[in-house]
């Protein structure tokens, strides 16, 4: 068996390798191999690697996680627009 900590920047996303999900940081103890990991967390890309477990070995991981940045069309819908009211031929902000 080898070991292996998986950890993210930002620190917290969801980490899932060999069916095993959980916060990052996060421990592994698994037969050698090469092992697919992914980390997600809300409103970042998520991230993806191989990593490999040596036997009898103590190995370190971490994920880097991307801001998602709205597309044009999100940003446009998500822009707000105001108008002050108009009461009694004044404005009031």
């Amino acid at each position: 068996m080898g070991k292996i900590t998986i950890d993210s920047r930002p620190q917290g996303a969801t980490v899932t390798l060999n069916g095993k999900v959980c916060p990052s940081p996060c421990d592994f103890d698994l037969p050698p191999g090469e092992y697919p990991v992914v980390a997600t967390l809300h409103n970042y890309e998520h991230a993806e690697d191989t990593v490999t477990v040596t036997s009898n070995a103590k190995a370190y991981k971490t994920l880097h996680l991307l801001p998602m940045v709205p597309t044009e069309e999100e940003a446009h819908r998500m822009h707000l627009r105001t108008k002050p009211a108009k009461t009694g031929g004044a404005y009031q902000f």
